[in-house]
């Protein structure tokens, strides 16, 4: 019913890796296939829990190798050709995913035939995912996330469920233009539904990386999505000299400033329990 994707990289924290496919093993949902893409060669740790995690998915499991780093874009569109099922979630090595993730967004997309992307908010945690820091909102409603486009990412990538057939019409993830957020505004501009839960099916590990996303690097990749929304009519000239003018901003001053900016952005909250 569900194939659950998940890229793995050399960088990856044993312990961490590990603690994700155990959120996924005890799952509530039972009909689910995981489909592991190995992006490179990983370290001898790495694939001991690898090797583990096959062991007790047995046939519910398909590891797919790339021979080198390819990036998580190239690892996902690999990865999506051999998902067994339309249904397809996706999740982070290093993440956790509540045992009910996978029932409560299967439930909604077969019960909303017309949506083709789910999420959920997002708690994030440090070390200890018993001890969320933060909670990470997002828009809910079709239009809400549509209008908020302009401004921000309206999906937290790791809790999405979506239908592969929608995601392959649009020519799938493409590297040039960085991760997610330039699926999400093909699949806008192409007329397909998003919906958010508002309630957190995930918990995201960060860390200090989450602040370094800094440099000429991230600002084009900002530039490219905003330029395709607006050619598309999903945002008008202001919004675009706006966003730009913003993001010119955080993307350009000290990582420590930047901490700082995040924990005043208001779809950031201190986080309650679920």
């Amino acid at each position: 019913m569900v194939s659950v994707l998940i890229p793995v990289y050399k960088r990856e924290r044993p312990e961490c890796f590990n603690l994700a496919m155990e959120s996924i093993y005890n799952q509530t949902l039972a009909d689910f296939e995981v489909v592991l893409v190995v992006d490179g060669p990983l370290t001898k740790d790495l694939y001991t829990v690898l090797h583990k995690w096959e062991k007790l998915f047995g046939d519910k499991i398909k590891v797919v190798y790339l021979e080198k780093n390819m990036g998580v874009a190239t690892a996902l569109n690999e990865g999506l050709k051999h998902c067994s099922f339309d249904l397809v979630a996706r999740m982070d090595s290093d993440d956790y995913s509540e045992l009910d993730r996978l029932e409560l967004q299967y439930n909604f997309m077969v019960k909303h035939p017309d949506i083709d992307v789910v999420g959920s908010y997002v708690a994030e945690f440090i070390e200890n995912k018993d001890a969320p820091v933060m909670i990470k909102s997002v828009p809910v409603s079709h239009e809400d996330i549509v209008n908020s486009m302009w401004s921000r990412n309206p999906m937290n990538h790791p809790t999405v469920m979506y239908r592969k057939q929608s995601v392959l019409a649009v020519g799938g993830y493409e590297p040039f233009f960085g991760d997610d957020d330039h699926l999400w505004a093909k699949m806008c501009v192409a007329g397909h539904k998003f919906y958010n839960m508002s309630k957190c099916l995930l918990r995201m590990r960060v860390g200090a990386g989450k602040y370094r996303r800094r440099g000429i690097k991230w600002l084009v990749k900002d530039f490219r999505v905003k330029k395709y929304l607006f050619r598309n009519g999903k945002m008008n000239l202001f919004q675009f000299i706006f966003i730009l003018s913003v993001l010119l901003v955080i993307r350009l001053i000290p990582t420590s400033v930047r901490k700082l900016l995040y924990s005043k952005i208001p779809w950031y909250k201190i986080c309650q329990q679920r």
